[in-house]
């Protein structure tokens, strides 16, 4: 389990205990933290899955809809072959959140193909962006279903 802390809140989300997962990645300044994990056999050059964690601090009134076609626009220019699909979108929790795919046959820079399943989720202080990732063309039914009960029991807590 990973919680993100900022000022009184968190999200808490329970990853997998399956993948062994250790951080690879773990930043903070005073806008955004990120933490990235992979599962402990894997190496940063060469992970199977790779989940991010990404906190934007002061980000009160974020619409999660916007950024994630404000993700994917990005993604297409590097992937323009990349397609896009809402998996599940609540505008009128009290946390609005909304979770999505992003497939990607493959990225010009690398020549390799990439796709994840996203998480984003607004706070009351600040806007969370989370997702895991797969080498892989396209995602299985299985694979998004299990991502999709993960992220959609995900919390915000107030510490």
């Amino acid at each position: 389990m990973f919680a993100f802390a900022y000022s009184q809140e968190a999200l808490r989300i329970e990853w997998p205990d399956e993948y062994r997962w250790k951080k690879v990645l773990d930043q903070e300044n005073e806008e955004i933290r990120v933490i990235e994990i992979i599962p402990e056999k894997d190496s940063v050059d060469n992970w199977t899955i790779l989940g991010q964690m990404l906190c934007i601090k002061n980000m009160p009134d974020a619409d999660v809809k916007k950024v994630s076609d404000l993700i994917f626009q990005e993604i297409k220019k590097s992937s323009p072959e990349a397609k896009m699909k809402i998996v599940e979108y609540q505008p009128d929790d009290q946390y609005p959140w909304i979770i999505f795919t992003i497939e990607s046959p493959q990225y010009e820079d690398t020549g390799t193909p990439e796709s994840q399943v996203w998480y984003f989720r607004q706070g009351l202080q600040s806007f969370y962006m989370n997702f895991v990732a797969v080498k892989q063309k396209k995602l299985s039914k299985k694979f998004v279903k299990k991502w999709k009960k993960i992220f959609s029991n995900a919390q915000i807590v107030q510490l």
